[in-house]
């Protein structure tokens, strides 16, 4: 099987594993936002925008470098170590920073974002396993081990809210999906992940990490930096109208991230070395990305109010604004996140980087300017055009 026919089959696998697990997670963000409230929404995408300020501090990549380095028997177990050592570094971080953020937020803050802290040492040695396996293009097991995960967590939060945890519930779902990843990936190892390591490997894991760090600190400032200010600014009130309306319109590109990002990724990276067939598999993924993510787009373009009201109820209606103008940024991330990947594969991280903060300087500008409806629609557009003209 040629590496085309393995990409198509590849994709077939991606979505049909996922596809189940997709939409159990669509529903029960839809009962999230019924049994919960806007400044709900709010609190948790401020909590989880501050956490990505911390993880852009130690914004290490271990999977994808150890996707991208050639097998050798003590690789994963290298892998491992690195990616337990980085996965710790949050919590510590997220204890010096308690002080700090109970006085500058509150304290319910502070202590949200230690506790969501917490999963990132399960969430790092879970991907390592999940990254072995689609490093030998075990896409389909990979989707069914994540989406477990997520769904025994969202399950467990819905509960939760149902019992009026209110927001505590989502915070619960993101402390618990990182520890079921973990747990569900280490069943399947079948072994105990050992933290043995060479250190030669060590260096090139993280080498790799350190030339990737720095588009993924651009990606973080570019999502998470604009929630914070549009808290700081408006409250956490519209952040919560707004956070809802991004992730609607974002659903495309979450339906395509199998694609967009993990699939991709992996089979550039097999035939960075035949340009014909990176070429020839680029287009096909764009274009796959149009046919899904326009109908979607246009739909939330044209029904805003009338979709808000029947997915989630009336009292979500202030964020029809929001969806209307983030439906360009849907039909747009696809696209995008596409021509990430294919740049990650060549190892040239830095235009990823430097579209994303031209992106991130447009975003801020329309948030001061009181615009927030357009930060992200313009800005995707902007980062997109710099990315093609660099390809």
């Amino acid at each position: 099987m040629n590496i085309s026919n393995k990409l198509y089959h590849s994709i077939a696998v991606a979505i049909g594993s996922s596809y189940v697990f997709y939409a159990i997670n669509f529903s029960g963000q839809l009962l999230l936002a019924r049994l919960l409230s806007p400044e709900d929404f709010g609190v948790m995408a401020l909590v989880l925008a501050v956490m990505g300020m911390v993880d852009l501090i130690v914004g290490f990549s271990i999977p994808m470098a150890y996707i991208q380095k050639k097998e050798t028997a003590t690789l994963f177990e290298s892998a491992s170590t690195l990616s337990l050592i980085v996965g710790a570094l949050p919590v510590i971080i997220s204890v010096v920073l308690y002080y700090p953020l109970s006085i500058y937020y509150n304290e319910k803050v502070a202590l949200y974002t230690f506790i969501i802290s917490l999963s990132k040492p399960f969430y790092a040695m879970g991907n390592i396993v999940i990254a072995k396996m689609e490093k030998n293009l075990k896409f389909g097991k990979s989707y069914i081990l994540r989406g477990v995960a997520l769904s025994i967590s969202l399950v467990i939060a819905v509960l939760m809210a149902y019992f009026g945890y209110e927001e505590k519930s989502l915070i619960a779902r993101e402390l618990l999906s990182g520890i079921f990843l973990y747990v569900i990936a280490r069943y399947y190892l079948g072994s105990n992940i050992s933290l043995v390591y060479k250190l030669e490997e060590l260096k090139d894991l993280l080498a790799y990490s350190l030339k990737m760090l720095f588009s993924r600190a651009a990606e973080l400032i570019y999502f998470k930096v604009p929630i914070l200010v549009i808290a700081s600014l408006y409250g956490t009130v519209t952040l919560g109208y707004f956070s809802q309306a991004f992730y609607l319109a974002s659903l495309a590109s979450t339906a395509l991230n199998p694609i967009t990002e993990k699939v991709a990724f992996v089979f550039y990276s097999h035939s960075n070395n035949d340009g014909k067939n990176n070429r020839k598999d680029f287009r096909v993924i764009a274009l796959a990305s149009l046919v899904v993510a326009l109908p979607i787009s246009f739909i939330l373009f044209v029904f805003p109010k009338e979709i808000l009201s029947f997915l989630y109820g009336e009292k979500w209606l202030g964020s029809s604004l929001y969806l209307q103008y983030l439906a360009c940024f849907g039909l747009l991330l696809p696209l995008f996140n596409n021509l990430k990947s294919y740049f990650y594969s060549l190892g040239k991280n830095s235009f990823v980087a430097f579209s994303y903060m031209v992106g991130f300087i447009v975003s801020i500008l329309f948030i001061s300017l009181g615009r927030v409806e357009f930060a992200f629609g313009v800005s995707i557009l902007i980062s997109l055009v710099v990315l093609y003209a660099k390809k």
